[in-house]
């Protein structure tokens, strides 16, 4: 739509004339026109109506301004809407032909209203030279009619040519119908063709279907022997191929087994071998502890009798030594039996001392026992837990347990809780107390001893 329903409202001498070319407008979209001027100017039909709106809403300003015969002007306008209403479009048939009638209307209904409006305006021509926009439109006008030998006087030809638009309509009508007829007979032709060569189809289809047929009886024979025995050679390959691969899959479960047996026998016998290192070490230590206490006690009891002597048996022995020789005597006995005192004990000390290299061999070894039963432990358990997993999984807890079975800290027990199954270390260090003590006890009795002796000796 060139002009909306506001546009027209605003129009004051030609709203009609714009609902008019709204329809001229509508023909134009439907069939484009390239228009040229006498200048050259290449334009099609959408864009002279799209100029031609810009010229109506000016030169509907221009007229209530300038014209002071305005009301002989709408009477050249009510002619100029009544001879556009008069035009009979038929579409595809006079598409052009209304458009230049309009073209050439347009100019006579402006020329009629110069000449109304130049006798009262004298200078109108100046008037008009003023208005750009209207006298570009205006030789627009003139350039397209002068280029399209287009004249007021063919208006009058106007008859003529709706004649020869009906007989141009005839002709198509006759074409039309002449084009129907060939289509209906060339049908008919085509389909007798169709029908011929669907036979002659049909009859090389049969001729070369039974060709076939015979080919395949003659074939099928031989080739279904060959076919069925081939056939029969897969399935027993297939057969064999499958027995085959369960006598592996069952000899590969065998020498897993066989493999994880040798390995917990392996873990079983060094549990054990480790099992008689620890006991053969920790007897071992228990025995030098008991001879090193037992070295050290006959030590101490020899120690108190050589030292615990009676003055009345000194006397008695020395009888006819001299007092001061009799105390240097004793002095001397009590000397050299602290000194063999002190000889035992040093030898009970370095026997001892050989329990701290026993007891860490039998901790060593107890480590290594539980190690090796722990591996025994998890070798033998491990697959009547697995068995009954899928293989992804199982494969899965296998290479979970590498790092335990062949890490640096594998199989290896905590030994943060076992410190009371070191038994010679703890032994050892109750043993060592005890000499300690007992020495410490036995000396400080002797020194005792002798200072009462003396005591009595002087009273």
């Amino acid at each position: 739509m060139l002009f909306t329903d506001e546009e027209i409202n605003r129009l004051a001498l030609f709203p009609n004339i714009a609902k008019i070319v709204n329809t001229l407008y509508e023909i134009a979209q439907s069939a484009p026109l390239n228009i040229t001027s006498i200048n050259n100017h290449d334009f099609t039909n959408i864009d002279f109506f799209n100029n031609f709106k810009s010229f109506v809403f000016e030169f509907d300003s221009f007229l209530i301004r300038r014209n002071p015969n305005l009301k002989y002007s709408k009477r050249i306008i009510g002619q100029f809407e009544l001879s556009l209403k008069k035009d009979n479009f038929i579409a595809g048939v006079n598409d052009n032909s209304i458009f230049f009638k309009f073209v050439v209307k347009l100019k006579i209904f402006i020329d009629a209203i110069f000449d109304l409006i130049k006798v009262d305006i004298k200078d109108f021509d100046i008037l008009w030279n003023n208005e750009p926009n209207l006298s570009y439109f205006y030789s627009l006008l003139n350039e397209v009619m002068t280029f399209n030998n287009l004249s007021s006087d063919n208006i009058y030809f106007e008859d003529k040519i709706k004649v020869l638009e009906d007989k141009v309509n005839g002709f198509l009508k006759n074409y039309q119908e002449q084009n129907e007829l060939l289509r209906k007979e060339s049908n008919l032709i085509f389909r007798q063709e169709c029908e011929i060569m669907f036979r002659e189809t049909t009859k090389s289809y049969e001729e070369f279907r039974t060709k076939i047929s015979d080919l395949q009886n003659r074939y099928t024979s031989s080739l279904e022997v060959d076919l069925n025995n081939l056939s029969l050679s897969v399935e027993n390959a297939n057969k064999d191929f499958e027995a085959t691969y369960k006598d592996y899959e069952i000899l590969k479960k065998l020498v897993n087994a066989k493999g994880e047996q040798n390995i917990t026998d392996h873990y079983d016998k060094k549990a054990t071998q480790e099992k008689r290192i620890y006991w053969s070490a920790t007897i071992t230590t228990i025995a030098i502890i008991i001879l090193s206490i037992s070295l050290a006690m006959c030590g101490l009891s020899e120690y108190n009798e050589k030292t615990n002597i009676p003055t009345s048996t000194l006397i008695e022995k020395y009888k006819d030594q001299s007092a001061e020789k009799i105390e240097k005597i004793y002095a001397i006995a009590q000397k050299n039996a602290l000194i063999y005192l002190v000889l035992r004990l040093i030898i009970s000390l370095l026997i001892f001392s050989s329990i701290i290299y026993t007891s860490r061999v039998a901790y060593r070894a107890y480590i290594h026992m539980r190690h090796s039963e722990n591996m025994m432990l998890k070798l033998a358990t491990l697959r009547p837990f697995i068995n009954q997993l899928e293989e992804e999984d199982r494969n899965q807890i296998h290479k979970d347990l590498i790092p335990d079975y062949f890490g640096k800290d594998a199989g290896m027990v905590d030994s943060t809780n076992e410190k009371f199954k070191d038994l010679p270390a703890n032994v050892s260090a109750v043993a060592m107390k005890a000499i300690e003590q007992i020495s410490g006890g036995g000396s400080n009795s002797s020194t005792e001893k002798n200072s009462k002796k003396s005591e009595g000796e002087t009273g």
